[in-house]
């Protein structure tokens, strides 16, 4: 007889069969599984893999005021406010320990749901023994694209997997060439699991697709205690891309050894796994300073949307890091095996089962930067876009795609230009030295703030103390364009340059700048800046749109924007015209760049703008 979960679990039911549905639903508490690697050398990734969940379920069982599934309101509403409880097991780096674990949750724990497991190899076993008990299963992190793709019913993956993260290198490798960038050769480095094995087909597919040729395709035994042959092998080769599938330890000694034999690779491009983990760089960062790794999380989302830096704050303050590709991706298994359960209103299998598929949740309602999570037939969520993150200065900033991406790290990787500090600190900050001995250290050709009046002032101040004095100074607008910041350290930052909309110099070709100039600085005591000018021009914009619309109805003053055509000439701007596309935004607003010398900002760009050549560098 084919053992089911219905069988198995009958005799400790039959008695709660027999109760109302109204009544089980009132359960006090829904118990789910995780198995992660809790010991041995893949225990540091178990240890953060319970950080995530419990954050995961805090969130669950307390009131939080985020756009995320259940944050809103304690426990799972669909089962009376049941609380989540979590039941950790330790799969050991091992698939057959991870299938009894698994067993044992299910049989011994009575959990309803399972979430695991970082090692795809240990995925396969534990959603075989899922699927026999007809309990669902959650790949919150596996990557091996073979794993939805065997028929399970109870199988579900929030996450890419490695064709889809393959994909986004593989585009990305595109676009590089567009830009005159020398790629045509690959090396493929690879462990010898499902993981590595499924990693490296996926990667040889697309190389023969897109017309790259693999120069080395090395595979490996996982957790060997050598790699000096492999590393000589990839020397050999000397490819234009080495991609690595590899997990800590082994990423590790692949980059201890090639510095060994001094191989630096033109560019590494990593398939996450070892290459996305705080340990690799701890132990090796200062040699792999510029790694391109694949992923599904970038912290930049943080600044459109903001619940996702709360969150992440959250989870550090549990585990001391910030969300990688790994935790975040956990997080958010939890939170969508959550969200079936309250929606099932129900621990049975078949139902949670039925939830999920019926899944269509927002990007927006996520801390990731996908589309949206919805499962196809076979458990996969398609709408998982990857990213391409970068190690730069001790962190991971996003470069791929564009619209995921950090404008300025997006525009140095275009243009060729290296980032050798990307320091991010919190703002009204009481202390910047230790960042600027940072900036000092690194030593750039170009230091590039983006701050406000008062962290610009520390900042300067701090760089004076110390005795650091940047070859050039490139702003960010914002405090670098502010009347206070010069009248407290102006005799510092003297040739400092500043982007900005506004230039004072324009009054010589179109006089009427100079005169509304004349009538705001009457009023404030000071010259237009970049932000009071753009100010003004808003206020004129729309009055000018409700005029034309001859009506204070919003539609028509909508309509009246649409249609806006302002010529250049008619703003106080150095713009070409004031016209809107589908999105709002007007595309004809070209910036300037200024130069604070002798006490004045001095347009110096674009030569159509420029009333003087740039100090260069700062004096």
């Amino acid at each position: 007889m084919t053992i089911t979960r219905r069988n198995v679990l009958l005799g400790a039911t039959a008695t709660a069969a027999l109760l109302p549905i109204a009544g089980r639903a009132q359960t006090s508490e829904v118990v789910i599984g995780v198995i992660y690697p809790l010991s041995g050398a893949s225990a540091q990734i178990g240890v953060d893999a319970q950080k995530a969940f419990d954050t995961a379920a805090d969130i669950v069982n307390k009131n939080y005021d985020f756009e995320l599934p259940l944050a809103k309101g304690e426990g799972l509403p669909g089962l009376g406010g049941a609380k989540v409880r979590l039941v950790f097991a330790d799969h050991q780096a091992d698939p057959q320990k991870g299938r009894a674990e698994a067993e044992r949750l299910i049989t011994q724990e009575k959990v309803c749901a399972i979430v695991g497991t970082y090692q795809s190899a240990v995925a396969v076993t534990v959603s075989q023994i899922c699927e026999r008990y007809q309990v669902p299963f959650i790949s919150a992190d596996n990557s091996s694209p073979s794993l939805h793709r065997r028929g399970l019913k109870f199988y579900f993956r929030a996450a890419p997997h490695d064709e889809m993260f393959s994909t986004a290198m593989f585009d990305f490798f595109d676009a590089m060439k567009k830009k005159g960038q020398k790629i045509e050769t690959l090396s493929l480095f690879h462990e010898d699991t499902i993981f590595g094995t499924d990693s490296a087909n996926a990667q040889t597919k697309l190389a023969a697709d897109r017309g790259y040729k693999i120069v080395a395709d090395i595979k490996y035994r996982a957790n060997s205690p050598s790699l000096t042959a492999e590393v000589q092998q990839l020397k050999a080769a000397n490819a234009d891309v080495l991609m690595p599938s590899s997990y800590t330890t082994d990423g590790i000694l692949l980059v201890k050894t090639m510095a060994e034999l001094g191989y630096k690779p033109k560019s590494i491009v990593a398939q996450d796994a070892g290459f996305s983990e705080k340990a690799l760089y701890d132990a090796v960062g200062d040699k792999v300073e510029g790694v391109i790794s694949r992923g599904s999380f970038s912290l930049d989302l943080a600044a459109k949307r903001p619940m996702v830096g709360k969150i992440n704050a959250m989870y550090k303050e549990k585990s001391g890091k910030d969300f990688n590709d790994y935790s975040s991706r956990q997080f958010m298994g939890l939170i969508v095996m959550a969200d079936a359960i309250n929606r099932a209103k129900s621990t049975d299998g078949d139902k949670i089962r039925e939830a999920l598929v019926a899944t269509d949740l927002p990007g927006e309602q996520t801390i990731m930067p996908w589309k949206r999570v919805k499962f196809d037939e076979m458990g996969q969520n398609n709408d998982a876009d990857p990213v391409l993150l970068q190690y730069v200065g001790g962190k991971f900033v996003t470069i791929f795609p564009a619209d995921s991406a950090n404008a300025q790290t997006k525009l140095a990787a275009d243009r060729g230009y290296k980032i050798v500090a990307d320091i991010k600190y919190r703002a009204n900050s009481p202390s910047l030295t230790a960042e600027v001995q940072q900036l000092k250290a690194a030593n750039a050709d170009v230091l590039m703030p983006s701050s406000y009046t008062t962290d610009g002032i520390l900042l300067v101040k701090t760089m004076a103390e110390l005795g650091y004095k940047p070859k050039s100074i490139v702003a960010q607008d914002a405090g670098f364009s502010e009347k206070a910041l010069y009248d407290a350290v102006g005799d510092k930052v003297e040739g400092v340059i500043s982007r900005g909309s506004f230039s004072l110099d324009l009054a010589a070709k179109r006089p009427m700048v100079g005169k509304i100039n004349a009538m705001y600085k009457e009023k404030s005591g000071k010259d237009f800046n970049d932000y009071s000018s753009r100010q003004f021009m808003g206020l004129i914009v729309m009055a000018d749109a409700i005029n034309r619309a001859k009506s204070t109805d919003g539609d028509k003053i909508r309509e009246a924007l649409v249609a806006t055509d302002l010529p250049g000439e008619q703003t106080i701007m150095p713009w070409k015209r004031v016209k809107f596309d589908e999105m709002g935004q007007n595309n004809d607003a070209d910036p300037v760049l200024l130069q604070y010398v002798g006490g004045k900002f001095v347009t110096i760009f674009p030569a159509q703008a420029a009333v003087a050549e740039a100090v260069w560098p700062m004096k």
